[in-house]
């Protein structure tokens, strides 16, 4: 008979991701960088966003698997199971954050459970981007990205 220990799958804080984390409450990375330095599958215990810009093949999130097309963006909360299943030259972006980080300047501290990728039943856990999301979102990023890694003055604001 198995033991309940070879059967549970490893949970990720943020700062499992070692050096390059600057806070234990949000992490910005590219997900070229961080795709090797986990075991798949695997748990988190903060909201974990990924847009994957280049790369295909499959997301399985607590057994529901998605297709990965360039453009599509993954929203998991904690404790969810996922699973890449990647295929060629994988890039893109990752955004992780605990509750505490999102809820630091909010009046209603249970506001994550009122957007819509969050909600409890029946979360949106992947969405395709047009081409115009995506370039919108892209400035976006780089911007995020060109500040955090930076570390410009207000950067974690």
């Amino acid at each position: 008979m198995l033991s309940a220990a070879c059967c549970q799958l490893p949970v990720f804080r943020i700062e499992s991701f070692g050096a390059s984390v600057r806070s234990v409450h949000f992490d910005f990375a590219r997900l070229e960088h961080r795709m090797a330095l986990l075991p798949y599958p695997h748990r988190h215990d903060f909201y974990h966003v990924v847009w994957v810009t280049q790369g295909s093949g499959h997301h399985i999130i607590d057994s529901v698997r998605y297709e990965v097309l360039p453009d599509t963006v993954f929203f998991m909360s904690p404790g969810q199971v996922h699973d890449f299943q990647l295929e060629g030259e994988v890039r893109g972006f990752t955004i992780n954050f605990s509750a505490e980080f999102f809820a630091l300047q909010l009046q209603n501290k249970k506001v994550l459970d009122d957007i819509p990728v969050y909600q409890h039943e029946n979360p949106i856990a992947a969405v395709h981007l047009e081409p115009r999301q995506a370039a919108s979102l892209r400035r976006v990023l780089d911007d995020i990205a060109e500040e955090y890694e930076a570390e410009a003055p207000g950067y974690q604001d």
